[in-house]
């Protein structure tokens, strides 16, 4: 990845989870390029969910968080099967519409946030 996070690229798992981190998460996450599991879940994100360079990332928690964006980037992901942003900030989300990925294997959890689809 990148300095913020030391050398990983090669990582392929980020599980950080309930560790009362605060702020937001590097965008140098973008530069870990073997990634399948991303779970920040339980900590004080804030921000936007950043870019992953990774294409084989299966699994994004980011449940528990203060998160009020998720990049578009996210959705382009084919092999995703699951993304959870359940009890953060958000107010809109990117189309899963142009999912790339096969949609009935897609868990997507978006519940308690400010999400208003009535428009």
């Amino acid at each position: 990845c990148s300095s913020d996070l030391g050398s990983w690229s090669a990582t392929n798992a980020i599980q950080v989870a309930s560790n009362k981190f605060t702020g937001t998460i590097p965008t140098g996450i973008a530069n870990c390029h073997s990634l399948v599991v991303v779970d920040v879940s339980n900590n004080r994100f804030t921000g936007t969910f950043p870019a992953l360079g990774s294409s084989i990332v299966s699994t994004v928690n980011a449940t528990n968080n203060s998160f009020t964006g998720v990049s578009s980037d996210l959705v382009s992901r084919s092999s995703l099967t699951g993304v959870y942003f359940d009890s953060n900030e958000l107010a809109s989300v990117p189309s899963f519409a142009s999912f790339s990925g096969t949609k009935s294997n897609l868990i997507l959890k978006l519940n308690n946030n400010h999400l208003d689809f009535a428009a």
